[in-house]
């Protein structure tokens, strides 16, 4: 019995060990990629098409939450061609090199999650299978998920407003 709790007590340790551990073992993945330019490596570390999504259901949120305030029936028409454009803004914006960028100092084209030069990204747990990377003063986070036993960047929060 006690052969079976130490065992059970190292498994516990090595799992917890690994929960924690490999959320930081993701975000040094995706530094040393970023910094490295490895556009194959960013590729795999962040799920383009659930980040585009992230992203285009915020814009499109954000224009119909601008739309319902405008009085003005000019506005309110530039808020819905702008929903319109935004999912190829978005195509074009989301790149791996901007990533890259966001990553390594926390804004890229128009982008902005913080102003430190080169930002110290804080682990917020949001759950078993997610976690959230910010930092002292963000203005947004960068979204992860779990994937397997490894973690992948799958959005982007901007900030209200």
């Amino acid at each position: 019995m006690r052969k079976f709790l130490g065992l059970l007590l190292i498994a516990c340790v090595a799992v917890g060990g690994w929960y924690f551990g490999s959320q930081y073992y993701a975000l040094h993945d995706l530094r040393q990629a970023a910094r490295a330019g490895d556009e194959q490596a960013l590729r795999e570390r962040i799920d383009f098409p659930a980040l585009r999504i992230s992203l285009e259901e915020q814009v499109k949120a954000d224009l119909q939450r601008r739309s319902s305030e405008s009085d003005d029936v000019l506005g309110r028409l530039g808020n819905a061609i702008a929903g319109r454009l935004s999912g190829a803004a978005i195509n074009l914006l989301v790149t791996p090199e901007t990533m890259a960028a966001i990553v390594e100092k926390g804004r890229a084209s128009g982008i902005t999650i913080t102003r430190e030069e080169k930002p110290e990204w804080d682990i917020e747990r949001t759950g078993l299978n997610s976690f959230r990377l910010t930092t002292d003063e963000s203005k947004g986070a960068l979204v992860f998920e779990r994937r397997g036993l490894g973690w992948r960047m799958t959005g982007l929060e901007l900030a209200d407003g």
